[in-house]
């Protein structure tokens, strides 16, 4: 079968490679057009989030209008669900690579497919996948980019630590109401993270200190690339969208995301916002004024 690969996945590529699969790898979504010049059996969507949509655009101008579309893989690490709203659901493949392992969901057609062709792990849901992937990426991550601090000192810093626990509360109500179950994967502990925010803190502190540190910040590093782009729609972000989809307002998650686009955009100069603690507290305590939630006691 011919995999062609956006962006740079050699886990994966050396696992279809070794099941005897053809594998071209396009880093540059100009090029797309170039990579169907051959038949195409699958897609796999390996690009930065940011850069996803583009390539979308890309892969659907090369597909006749009356033809469906090939086997479409999701790698993303985020949460993004937008191969599904520009091929249909039961068209993609909602994957995961952790710790050198590969995984796939089995919840629709695509997922069943792509597991039998590439013996990955299987996994009884995309949205739990998903978000089981995502979650520790985003804990300790759009709020020290937005502070311009390390995930380490926002971590050791109390009040910063409630803040972070306050999103994960929010994260979990939103999760719990939408049935979606999260599970622990090779290197990232969702549902162990989960838990620990709600023990008492000097009970979790040493553990959320040691999830927190997994992944690097990477929002902090896009804000100092200035290039108008940030992941942050994809991480807090993504927890203010289910709420949306649910009804539900999510004030502290809809406030770090908002603040890290706004910098990142500069429609807010980040130096309102760097090493000023304070400045975020208030802007997270006005948000849940506004939604008339109830916040930790470190936040009122």
């Amino acid at each position: 079968m011919r995999f062609l690969i956006l962006g740079s996945q050699p886990t994966l590529s050396h696992q279809l490679e070794g099941r005897g699969h053809t594998v071209v790898v396009v880093r540059d979504p100009e090029r797309i057009a170039d990579a169907f010049n051959e038949q195409v059996e699958a897609i796999v969507f390996g690009l930065a989030a940011p850069d996803t949509a583009a390539a979308i655009f890309r892969v659907q101008q090369q597909i006749p209008f009356d033809q469906e579309p090939p086997l479409i893989v999701d790698t993303s690490p985020l949460v993004d669900w937008s191969l599904q709203s520009a091929f249909g659901e039961d068209r993609v493949a909602v994957t995961a690579v952790l710790d050198e392992s590969l995984w796939a969901a089995t919840d629709t057609t695509a997922g069943e497919t792509f597991q039998k062709l590439t013996g990955a792990i299987p996994a009884d849901s995309g949205r739990s996948l998903r978000w089981s992937g995502a979650l520790p990426r985003m804990f300790a991550n759009v709020l020290p980019g937005v502070l311009d601090m390390s995930a380490e000192d926002v971590l050791q810093d109390t009040d910063l630590l409630t803040v972070e626990l306050a999103a994960l509360q929010e994260a979990q109500a939103l999760l719990s109401l939408a049935q979606i179950d999260l599970m622990d994967l090779p290197g990232a502990p969702a549902a162990t993270l989960l838990r620990q925010a709600q023990r008492p803190l000097w009970l979790s502190r040493g553990k959320l200190r040691s999830i927190g540190t997994l992944f690097p910040a990477t929002v902090r590093d896009e804000l100092h690339n200035g290039n108008g782009q940030t992941t942050a729609p994809w991480l807090n972000g993504a927890v203010a969208a289910l709420g949306d989809s649910l009804g539900r307002f999510s004030p502290v998650n809809h406030t770090l995301a908002l603040l890290a686009a706004d910098i990142a955009t500069q429609r807010a100069p980040w130096s309102m916002y760097r090493g000023q603690p304070e400045m975020v507290r208030t802007a997270v305590r006005a948000a849940q004024g506004m939604s008339g939630s109830s916040a930790p006691p470190m936040l009122r």
